[in-house]
């Protein structure tokens, strides 16, 4: 509401602020009662500031058309919790690389070190494992509860670009989400029943790219690509990095080869 940025857009915002308070809550508290006590504070200023603007009947002109995106996203959520229920971690370098992170962050109330869980690298506490820790301090441990959280991660990054989608244009996001999703169970073992963090990151990735194409140019879209950036690069080590700079590269060629017309404007010059 106070960038009046969409709901789509929102969403992402949502998901690195959560990651953003925990991380800095760990680190420079020694615990996340802290970071936790900070995403309940910015969601009561929210839901504050959403009730000044419904009542000033602002509110529909902030959300946009991003409640197609929200809807959507309530619709994944609700249907991992029904889809995983009662399910638990299966594969076991999973468990070693990131569902053992979160269970030793839920019962030491830290960041874990290298030594302090089996398979303990460095990625094991980015920005995936502190987003399913959320879940877990809400409902306790819970590994039904991961495959949900990531799910709704990599979720959040694919539908990114339909961020600014009109009522018209359902028919192309219902198209979109169905090629996406086929692809993810084509092209991956696990389909979402996965906490590998490679398709959350591809997500982001493409849906910072696709939203970067389709956004309206404004101001307040600058917090939302550095948001989108900061996360790719702890989604996942060096990997995350180097989408995060591919990313950046296609949104500066984007910009200066299409929307400013320096290719046309060449083209001109030569004719």
């Amino acid at each position: 509401s106070i960038l009046q940025v969409n709901m789509g857009e929102g969403a992402a915002l949502s998901a690195s602020s959560i990651m953003l308070c925990l991380a800095a809550s760990g680190i420079f508290a020694g615990t996340f009662r802290y970071g936790m006590c900070g995403i309940y504070a910015l969601a009561l200023i929210g839901v504050i500031i959403c009730i000044i603007c419904t009542v000033r009947r602002r509110s529909w002109q902030i959300a946009g058309n991003g409640w197609l995106v929200m809807l959507m996203l309530l619709g994944v959520f609700f249907y991992c919790l029904f889809l995983y229920y009662n399910d638990f971690i299966q594969h076991t370098d999973e468990f070693h690389q990131w569902a053992a992170a979160v269970k030793y962050m839920l019962e030491k109330d830290k960041l874990p070190t290298g030594a302090d869980f089996i398979g303990g690298s460095g990625q094991n506490c980015f920005a995936s494992s502190l987003f399913f820790l959320f879940f877990q301090k809400l409902g306790g441990y819970n590994e039904q509860n991961m495959y949900v959280a990531s799910t709704f991660l990599m979720t959040i990054g694919f539908l990114l670009p339909l961020s600014n989608a009109k009522g018209r244009d359902l028919k192309k996001v219902l198209l979109y989400i169905a090629i996406l999703f086929v692809a993810i169970y084509s092209l991956y073992t696990y389909g979402t029943k996965s906490l590998y963090v490679d398709v959350p990151m591809a997500a982001w990735a493409g849906g910072l790219a696709g939203w970067w194409m389709t956004r309206k140019k404004q101001k307040r879209n600058l917090p939302v690509f550095i948001a989108g950036l900061i996360v790719l690069c702890f989604i996942k080590p060096s990997s995350g990095a180097l989408m995060a700079l591919y990313v950046l590269a296609f949104a500066i060629s984007y910009y200066f080869l299409i929307e400013r017309g320096v290719i046309e404007k060449q083209g001109a010059t030569r004719a």
